[in-house]
């Protein structure tokens, strides 16, 4: 099933699928961009299957489940694919976006059908009433954004930006913290900061031993009067719901984070020439490749403040056959390139920037996961 998005490319899904008749459709002759094409039983886009009448591949394994599952898969699942498998191709970037958690799938969902929000409205965010992750692997270079960064890493990139709704953000992540100036923190590179972030793995190990201290965190940043962690902050209302266990660096994360999704687009006015000079200053190359993204993010959506966010996040260069991991939660923008992606069956998706597309600001702001942590990374296996 072809998707003619406007991020799409003008030529690798062509070549790739030139024998099939949907891509005629929404290839080149027509001028549109082919942004996905899905392998599909999710409901609202079924893939057709080739037999004599031509079934769509729901109903296929409706007429037969544990033939087309298997025994253990029809009977946890039901008579439903589990996966949805997608080959995207990104010729500029594209949204800023989180997938929900269960629950706030399953909210999302039902307050929508409460509504009457019908299904293939533009402005749906939720498809279905499952958590969507998912793994993307690189068919040729492929470039993103993808989760938060070490703090001290996205105090850096922001300070080098000279530009008020960068400082806006710097403030809220160093504000009441000894140690972090909220400017002139200027020069710091890779080489300085190391890598702090822990792996995927790691932080999931860990999460165990935070909620220990959790409690503790908050009391301490709560009492503190010089320091922004006070729930009066403008803003906090829009926290997830468990923010009051969140430590204070996290809750400085959202804060800074929110900065920038929620700014209004005139408060982007100059932020192209500003990220163009502080790209001139970055240190180290993870730092570089940072500003590189958010200055494409910034020129291809006209200085479009979240953009800024793209500092914040690690940026990922895949190579072919190089793969990540995206479990729901987890704050991502894909900047460029060809890849195949196989998730949860769900088209759950939170947008808050870097989209002509509709945007649930609150709803991708309820569901984030500020925790800096390093992608995850599943290794090659040998052949």
């Amino acid at each position: 099933m072809a998707k003619d998005y406007a991020w799409g490319s003008y030529g690798s899904l062509q070549r790739m699928f030139a024998s099939d008749p949907s891509v005629v459709e929404a290839g080149p002759d027509r001028g549109k961009p082919l942004a996905e094409m899905w392998f599909s039983a999710h409901a609202g886009s079924p893939s057709i299957v080739a037999t004599p009448d031509l079934m769509t591949l729901p109903d296929l394994i409706a007429s037969n489940p544990q033939e087309m599952l298997g025994y253990r898969c029809s009977a946890k699942f039901g008579p439903v694919l589990p996966y949805l498998l997608k080959i995207i191709s990104a010729r500029i970037p594209l949204s800023l976006q989180v997938h929900p958690v269960d629950f706030e799938a399953r909210t999302g969902y039902n307050a929508e059908n409460l509504a009457g929000v019908p299904f293939g409205d533009p402005e749906r965010s939720f498809s279905d009433p499952v958590a969507k992750s998912e793994m993307v692997v690189a068919l040729e270079p492929f470039e993103a954004s993808i989760g938060f960064a070490p703090l001290v890493t996205m105090i850096s990139n922001l300070a080098e930006v000279d530009h008020p709704v960068a400082q806006r953000m710097l403030r809220a992540l160093t504000r009441g913290r000894s140690g972090f100036p909220t400017s002139g923190f200027l020069g710091v590179g890779d080489h300085d900061v190391g890598n702090s972030a822990e792996s995927g793995e790691e932080s999931f190990a860990r999460e165990g031993q935070d909620i220990a201290v959790r409690s503790a965190d908050v009391a301490y940043d709560d009492g503190r009067a010089s320091d922004s962690g006070s729930q009066s902050d403008d803003g906090d209302f829009m926290m997830p719901p468990g923010a009051k266990f969140a430590s204070p660096s996290r809750r400085r994360i959202f804060r800074a984070f929110r900065a920038c999704v929620c700014a209004s687009g005139d408060e982007g006015k100059g932020l192209a020439d500003a990220l163009r000079f502080a790209a001139g200053r970055a240190g180290g190359e993870t730092s570089a490749l940072s500003f590189a993204y958010a200055l494409k993010a910034c020129e291809t959506f006209h200085e479009d403040p979240s953009s800024l966010a793209l500092l914040m996040m690690n940026p990922v260069a895949l190579t072919e056959g190089d793969a990540v991991f995206i479990p729901a939660g987890t704050p991502h923008a894909y900047i460029h390139g060809t890849a195949a992606e196989i998730m949860t069956n769900s088209d759950n998706v939170l947008r808050a920037g870097l989209t002509t597309k509709h945007k649930n600001i609150a709803g991708f702001l309820r569901t984030v996961n500020c925790r800096p942590a390093a992608p995850i990374r599943p290794k090659r296996q040998s052949a």
